[in-house]
């Protein structure tokens, strides 16, 4: 996934990332406290608005996506 477009906010909430698969602008569709690292952390879905691919990712209050959970 590429970032299209950002925005401040809080978890990167406004985010507009690019489908890996179409290329198109993928939306957040869910956000929700990350599972295993609680709710300095979320787990957002993404979801293509031409071909419906969905994805999601980790980041942190700042809206910075986790390549590796913090320890």
């Amino acid at each position: 996934m590429y970032l299209i477009e950002q925005k401040s906010s809080r978890f990167g909430a406004h985010d507009v990332l690019a489908c890996k698969l179409c290329h198109g602008q993928m939306l957040l569709t869910r956000r929700s406290p990350h599972p295993k690292l609680g709710d300095k952390y979320e787990l957002q879905r993404f979801t293509c608005q031409q071909c419906h691919h969905e994805a999601s990712r980790s980041v942190d209050a700042d809206g910075n996506a986790l390549l590796e959970y913090p320890n």
